[in-house]
Formats: C-alpha cells, structure tokens, sequence
C-alpha cells in the first residue's frame, strides 16, 4: 500500500489496512475474486469515499441513491487517490523525453 500511495497519511493507511481488510467483515477489501491490487485500489476509494466526501451525509438524508451518490463524489475520490499516488495532475513528471 505504501509503495502504491506514497503520499497517503499515515493514519488514513493504518485505518484502511485496520478495517478494510479484516476476514469476514463483508467489506470491498475482502472480495477474493479480485486481486490484491485491485482489492487495495477500491477499499482506499471506499475510505476515501466515506472519510473525504459528504457520501455519507447524502445517504443519510436520503436526497438519491447509493449509485448518484458514489457518482457525485468519484472526482473527489479519484483526486484524493492520484495525489496519495502522487500522480496528481500538478504533479511534475519525467516524460520519456526526460529520461
């Protein structure tokens, strides 16, 4: 995880590790038919989702479904994942030119 988001908080990596990944949780973490990669990829979008976002707000209130919802914040999941990666689009990058 630490290779994959490098810039990832420290307290958000051991909160991810901690609670997606426990056996028989029924979490995104745990789905065997994916990878391990892929695995980590959708529970740090979870956390991202439920800790950076007002996901959860929305669903509370009941304004629109789980699907509007995870589609109204996927920008702000997939911003806070690029700059953990630190792929941010300000992020400067050697192009092959570079290399």
């Amino acid at each position: 995880m630490r290779k994959r988001y490098p810039n990832m908080p420290l307290s958000d990596l051991e909160k991810v590790l901690k609670h997606a990944f426990l056996k028989g949780s029924g979490r995104v973490g745990r789905t065997s038919r994916e990878s391990v990669e892929r695995r980590a990829s959708l529970a740090v979008g979870a956390h991202i989702r439920h800790n950076y976002t007002g996901y959860d707000d929305v669903l509370d209130r009941g304004q629109m479904s789980r699907e509007q919802a995870r589609h109204q914040v996927w920008k702000t999941v997939s911003d806070v994942k690029l700059d953990w990666a630190d792929k941010a689009p300000n992020t400067p990058r050697k192009t092959s030119s570079q290399v």
